[in-house]
């Protein structure tokens, strides 16, 4: 008699667990919607094909004194042809940062020269209107609105990051970037 009664609670709590999950309501939707374009745009990096060599001023370490004293101004573009942008022509594209040797704490590029690089001394990358862009989450790099190809000019310079290290030395680092439509 007992094993009778442990087998039919069981199925009555079976049945109940099976019927008390068919019983909630949808309490919401999440719609998903996109665009894949027929091909993305080609990338030149000053005029170099898509993998481009940016040459930063020689400067004295006497530039760079104090945390967050900048110097060497270089200019460099980014020119994206060929780009499919819709039937309506209503995308923006950018040329998206990626987060490859960028500092999490300050959001520049990382002195990745190795050998007699110096350990304070960051590259710090710019938009047009040479207003700092956070690498970690490319504010202040714009996305432009445009049917045709597109330039886009940037600015890359040293900038004294830390304090307490070496401040001369090789310094070098790679911008990694895909095309961002939006």
């Amino acid at each position: 008699m007992s094993k009778l009664i442990s087998t039919t609670v069981a199925v009555a709590a079976l049945t109940g667990a099976l019927l008390s999950t068919n019983s909630h309501a949808a309490e919401g939707s999440i719609t998903f919607s996109g665009t894949v374009v027929a091909s993305t745009c080609t990338a030149d990096v000053n005029g170099q094909g898509p993998d481009g060599n940016v040459r930063l001023e020689t400067v004295s370490w006497d530039a760079l004194q104090n945390v967050g004293d900048t110097a060497g101004d270089t200019p460099f573009s980014i020119t994206l042809a060929g780009c499919n942008f819709g039937e309506d022509g209503d995308l923006t594209i950018r040329p998206k940062f990626e987060q490859t040797n960028v500092s999490q704490l300050t959001g520049n590029l990382q002195n990745v020269s190795g050998g007699m690089g110096t350990t304070d001394v960051e590259i710090q990358i710019l938009n047009n209107d040479q207003q700092p862009i956070d690498l970690r989450t490319n504010a202040n790099n714009n996305p432009i609105l445009t049917d045709e190809s597109v330039v886009f000019d940037y600015y890359g310079r040293y900038i004294r990051a830390a304090d307490g290290g070496e401040v001369f030395g090789d310094v070098g680092s790679v911008l990694m970037f895909s095309v961002e439509y939006q």
